[in-house]
């Protein structure tokens, strides 16, 4: 019989990275990020070093950390008609947006996303790899010792996040 984790036992045991969103103490964390090392490795690596290819006023890095600690502190994701935040892909998988950078992953829980790898909105348009970044997710998605059911089904951002509304 092969043993299942909790997502709590996987951040316990190193496979994954509980991102910690750098709240002020009047803030609670209503969502969380956990990252997979492959993730962890490029916000830490690669993302400081890249530039805005739209000549926004904030960083890659400003524009995620700003993202993340939103989606974190549980702040309604609401977006203008043409920018949506958070995107469904295919098969589970969803991505988290900024102008610039796109994050992949999937939701172990309503409010629980695991983010698998990311990169530049211009270099995944170029290159179409956003198959490959579905597929890249997919298999960690599958390797990795999660209780079954291992994402939530549903392709409405409702069905995995809470607070959720479009303007």
């Amino acid at each position: 019989m092969t043993y299942m984790a909790t997502i709590i036992h996987l951040a316990q045991s190193g496979h994954l990275t509980r991102f910690d969103p750098g709240l002020d103490w009047r803030q609670q964390e209503e969502r969380c990020i956990y990252l997979l090392p492959s993730a962890k490795n490029w916000m830490r690596d690669v993302l400081p070093n890249e530039i805005s290819d739209f000549g926004v006023e904030r960083t890659p890095i400003e524009q995620v950390a700003s993202l993340l600690e939103n989606f974190c502190a549980g702040k309604a994701l609401a977006f203008p008609r043409q920018f949506h935040p958070l995107v469904h892909i295919d098969s589970g998988i969803w991505q988290l947006k900024t102008a610039d950078v796109r994050l992949f992953g999937w939701f172990c829980g309503q409010d629980q996303f695991i983010c698998s790898n990311g990169d530049m909105a211009t270099r995944i348009k170029k290159n179409h790899w956003y198959e490959r970044y579905r597929d890249e997710a997919i298999g960690f998605r599958d390797i990795l010792a999660l209780d079954d059911p291992k994402f939530v089904a549903g392709g409405q951002p409702d069905d995995v996040v809470s607070a959720y509304h479009s303007r």
